[in-house]
């Protein structure tokens, strides 16, 4: 949900409110998506590399919440930055997220792929109705409150996965 909050958002809020040019607004939010796919690979390279993956993916969801409403209240070249910075951020955890089943000793290989299939549809469910049905009708057309409940929501994706049990080569 807080994905596609800034995805769905951003080009059309940096139009809006801070007159950025669309084409322009359009391209610093592919730059979030240029940010993630360095996230993908390099988040679980290092996590791996560590051994473990909870130090990963609670800091990085705190983080992402705060780079995201830091970001939209940038100017400048920061903004640019911070933009980067969130979209690695974002990256870093969903390949960790998603490997999860398989590491879990009560699914494992065996049933890795209904498990993946099951966190797959819980996050599309996700991705759909949090922006459409919740932060979008208590948002309105005030961005700065769209953002901070992107951004709120980011920081509970990070408190909630504290709640895992640290399945990294070092816990194994």
């Amino acid at each position: 949900g807080a994905n596609m909050v800034i995805s769905g958002n951003l080009a059309n809020a940096l139009n809006a409110v801070h007159g950025i040019d669309p084409a322009t607004a359009g391209f610093m939010t592919s730059i979030v998506t240029i940010g993630n796919v360095f996230g993908s690979f390099l988040g679980p390279a290092l996590s791996d590399r560590i051994g473990r993956i909870k130090p990963f993916l609670a800091p990085v969801g705190i983080l992402a919440g705060i780079v995201m409403y830091l970001a939209w209240n940038s100017s400048g070249t920061l903004t640019w930055v911070l933009l980067a910075t969130l979209g690695f951020l974002m990256g870093v955890g969903m390949p960790l997220l998603v490997s999860f089943p398989i590491l879990l000793p009560e699914i494992g290989p065996a049933y890795a792929g209904s498990a993946g299939g099951l966190i797959s549809t819980l996050q599309l469910l996700g991705a759909f109705f949090i922006p459409s049905f919740i932060v979008t009708p208590i948002a309105g057309d005030n961005f700065n409150l769209l953002f901070l409940l992107g951004s709120a929501l980011f920081i509970l994706y990070g408190l909630v996965t504290m709640l895992l049990p640290e399945l990294g080569s070092k816990a194994r």
